[in-house]
């Protein structure tokens, strides 16, 4: 038998890799080990693109092309009603419209009324029926008062520090007599200069 050996006696080796048979227990039936996880395809991301721009474009002239058949359904649809079905429909609508605007009426009205009970304005209040805007006037009526300033007490005459006992205005010399008695005398000074000027 002839055989092919180096110039020290060995076999070659050879230089492409023996196929996988498949009675070869190591290799999986896709050449792959056991236990080697497989390296995944690198994605084309600009084909991936143009993919879903296609699938886009599609879906846009499908959904032009139902539109359209929608609008000519309808067409003919209102084509084939009787002069009565269109009549029972436009009363329909108009009873419709008829009961919005009593609704709104109603409302109006009840507004007005818990508005002169509660004394909050009319047009803040809100709700669909009676309790509703009775119930708001209320959150608003508690909110109002929370939120008013409360009154400023008497105030007293600045320079003096005290409320004058009668009501009106305080006659110069009184007014005078008040700042010599608090000790004030740059008061005193500027009433004595009114009272010379004027």
């Amino acid at each position: 038998m002839a055989t092919d050996t180096t110039p020290h006696g060995e076999t070659p080796i050879s230089e492409k890799p023996a196929e996988p048979t498949a009675s070869d227990p190591a290799q999986g039936a896709d050449g792959e080990k056991p236990g080697e996880t497989p390296q995944p395809a690198e994605t084309d991301y600009k084909a991936e693109a143009r993919k879903w721009e296609k699938r886009a474009k599609e879906n846009r002239e499908l959904a032009r092309a139902n539109e359209e058949a929608a609008r000519r359904l309808k067409e003919f649809e209102d084509a084939q009603k009787t002069e009565e079905q269109k009549t029972a429909e436009r009363i329909a609508q108009l009873e419709k419209e008829n009961t919005s605007y009593r609704q709104r009426e109603q409302v109006q009205k009840w507004a007005g009324e818990v508005s002169e009970t509660t004394g909050v304005p009319a047009n803040l209040l809100r709700g669909s029926t009676r309790e509703e805007i009775e119930a708001h006037a209320n959150d608003l009526k508690g909110a109002l008062a929370a939120s008013a300033p409360t009154p400023d007490p008497a105030r007293p005459v600045p320079t003096v520090g005290k409320t004058p006992a009668t009501p009106g205005n305080v006659s110069l010399p009184e007014q005078i007599a008040a700042a010599e008695a608090a000790g004030n005398t740059e008061l005193v000074a500027a009433l004595k200069a009114v009272q010379l000027g004027g």
